[in-house]
């Protein structure tokens, strides 16, 4: 379930992307989104919405792409919690490019869920693939597997 609500997430992060304003050769978009999944230490579905932000930057044959989203969620059993997301990779060159001129960057995410109450924590790490056009981000798609882990 963390690779649909993931896409959700990631999804909605593109449409606000296309919004994006330039600066100083970087384009930045803050916004809210939807984001969730399936907790992996109580089965249970964690799902919220929050603000955050998404940065790309290409410099003389250098890219950066940056996200990050901080999301108050309650579970399907009534837990709270707060999920960090963050997403970071700097690349020589586009991991994929296309003939129309697209290119895609695959890049590490790190999900930490901190509970409010006695539920366990958890971490999920994945990649994300990052499309742009005419150096703005216009969408992304989920690569699985992820890996999880409770905390405790």
């Amino acid at each position: 379930m963390l690779r649909l609500t993931t896409l959700i997430a990631l999804g909605a992060v593109a449409v606000g992307l296309m919004a994006a304003s330039a600066t100083a050769g970087a384009v930045t978009q803050k916004f809210v989104g939807p984001f969730g999944g399936t907790s992996p230490c109580n089965g249970e579905f964690v799902f919220g919405s929050g603000p955050g932000h998404a940065v790309y930057e290409q410099n003389d044959g250098h890219f950066v792409l940056h996200f990050a989203m901080r999301v108050r969620a309650t579970g399907s059993l009534g837990n709270d919690y707060l999920l960090a997301v963050t997403a970071n990779g700097q690349f020589e060159a586009p991991t994929l490019t296309f003939p129309n001129g697209t290119t895609a960057f695959d890049l590490p995410v790190r999900l930490v869920a901190v509970s409010h109450g006695r539920a366990p924590n958890y971490e999920s790490l994945f990649t994300v693939r990052i499309f742009v056009f005419d150096a703005e981000p216009v969408g992304s798609t989920f690569l699985g597997p992820a890996t999880e882990t409770c905390l405790g």
